[in-house]
């Protein structure tokens, strides 16, 4: 009995010894995993970081886009528009008579 104990006992000693290798590699994975784990967080940190300023972005973008917007409808509002093509028919009426004048003063002087 005495020799298949001590067979007994090895074999519980290597089986132990086998745990704890296995139980040190299991706590090493542990460690891996949680430092993965804290760089993912990390990342999604950063991304969600980047996200908001991206929307903040955007939202100022857009809210100059729509000043923009409405101060070209300001200005090419009907009245505005009717206004300036008033005044430039009025300057290219100026412009024919002027040229007409100078032609009649060159005719004069030949």
């Amino acid at each position: 009995k005495s020799a298949g104990s001590a067979d007994d006992a090895q074999q519980l000693q290597a089986e132990l010894a086998t745990l704890r290798v296995e139980k040190t590699d299991m706590w090493r994975d542990l460690a891996g995993l949680r430092a993965e784990n804290n760089d993912l967080k990390d990342d999604l940190g950063d991304a969600k970081k980047a996200l908001r300023q991206a929307e903040d972005s955007s939202r100022q973008a857009m809210e100059r886009a729509e000043s923009a917007e409405e101060k070209v409808k300001e200005m090419t509002s009907g009245d505005e528009v009717k206004q300036l093509r008033e005044e430039l028919k009025e300057r290219e009426a100026k412009e024919m008579h002027l040229e007409s004048d100078v032609a009649k003063l060159q005719h004069q002087q030949e």
